[in-house]
């Protein structure tokens, strides 16, 4: 998760408005939410050295309600961490 994190930060997503931004390019069909493939696809791109069972264990994390699909919000907490 860390290396994640530090990745997303480093490509300029520090802020809301910018995680805003980058969902928003990740989410190739415009659902608003973000499927395995989607995020696996970003996951490749940040070249973070996951294979794809490691990207599933952070999609399942990332994915609180068990949809099988990130919504913003679980995926800002999974990104940011908890907020108050």
């Amino acid at each position: 998760m860390s290396a994640l994190r530090k990745k997303v930060s480093s490509r300029g997503a520090n802020g809301i408005f910018s995680l805003g931004r980058l969902f928003r390019n990740i989410d190739d069909n415009n659902s608003k939410s973000l499927s395995l493939e989607e995020f696996t696809k970003c996951m490749n791109e940040f070249r973070l050295g996951f294979d794809e069972s490691d990207i599933a264990k952070v999609f399942k994390y990332f994915d609180r309600d068990g949809s099988g699909e990130l919504s913003y919000d679980e995926f800002l907490r999974g990104v940011r961490g908890e907020m108050n």
